[in-house]
């Protein structure tokens, strides 16, 4: 969608930014579509790409976050890639569900009934979580023990207990389990696998 050489439109369009997120995400998969008549399209205007994605492409999946985005931005680039890739990874690459977040960190012993934080941070570093009760509020992971807050690096138990002080919502004891306060694809920290 956002083409390989910026136009005025497509810097206007972007923004401030623009080079910035031209660099980062032109070659992204969330930007990257199929289309018979790609060349046609060029540095068009993404209102304009979109209209001719409605009418020619046969593909549902070159349509799906694409047509019903208002703005054609990094943000929306990320959700078009975060889309693709369970599309892949559901559908097509045909992982076991115990691989399809895993990563090379292992942990010794037998499966303990107990949970631990530690194995669901480390499949989820670089993702983004959110805090249930406001996911408007996000945080990075950066660690199997750490996240990323307002520049910040935090263990999730302590980073609850600010937010909910913030917010008025803090228990008495200040206690907080992080992992049941915090969801990565709409699923509870705790109720990972």
């Amino acid at each position: 969608m956002m083409p390989q050489k910026l136009s005025a439109i497509w810097h206007a369009h972007l923004g401030e930014l623009a080079d910035d997120v031209h660099q980062q995400y032109v070659n992204n998969v969330g930007n990257i579509t199929l289309i018979r008549h790609n060349q046609g399209l060029g540095n068009r205007s993404f209102q304009e790409k979109r209209a001719l994605y409605l009418g020619r492409s046969g593909l549902q999946v070159t349509q799906n976050y694409v047509v019903d985005q208002e703005v054609w931005d990094d943000q929306a680039i990320q959700r078009r890639q975060i889309y693709l890739v369970k599309l892949l990874v559901k559908h097509a690459l045909l992982l076991p569900g115990r691989f399809q977040y895993s990563s090379n960190w292992n942990q010794v012993g037998s499966r303990s009934s107990q949970f631990d934080s530690r194995q669901v941070l480390n499949r989820l570093i670089g993702e983004a979580i959110q805090f249930i009760s406001q996911p408007t509020i996000t945080a990075r992971v950066v660690g199997d023990s750490k996240v990323l807050f307002e520049g910040k690096e935090w263990n999730l138990s302590p980073l609850t207990r600010e937010l909910k002080l913030r917010d008025g919502t803090n228990t008495r004891s200040g206690a907080y389990q992080g992992a049941l306060y915090w969801s990565w694809d709409d699923t509870r920290l705790i109720d990972l696998e």
